[in-house]
């Protein structure tokens, strides 16, 4: 996906690497401990609610980003600010490179 879209991601994790499989927080520690990160420096981009409520366990900050059919519930994912669960809602990877580079100057 990354090679054929042109995205210039350093790496990519399976949870098979790590011996679980997600939603067990163990599989977002051991990609920040691979990372040697902390969850404030990260953020976990996800089309299911499911994961990033996982990911949030753990101190991840959480993006959705949704894909059609993905969600089966039919019901809108909002923001925290909006009384929801997530830290932001996006609709595309120019808004989250736009949201990454807002944080940056934070």
């Amino acid at each position: 996906m990354a090679k054929n879209a042109d995205l210039p991601w350093d790496v990519i994790f399976s949870t098979e690497l790590f011996d679980t499989f997600k939603p067990n927080p163990k599989a977002y520690q051991s990609a920040l401990r691979h990372l040697s990160l902390e969850p404030t420096q990260c953020a976990m981009v996800a089309a299911h609610t499911w994961d990033l409520r996982a990911a949030a366990t753990v101190g991840l900050r959480t993006v959705y980003i949704p894909r059609l059919g993905e969600e089966s519930s039919g019901a809108e994912v909002k923001t925290k600010a909006e009384g929801g669960e997530v830290d932001a809602v996006i609709h595309s990877f120019e808004e989250l490179e736009s949201l990454l580079t807002e944080a940056k100057k934070d």
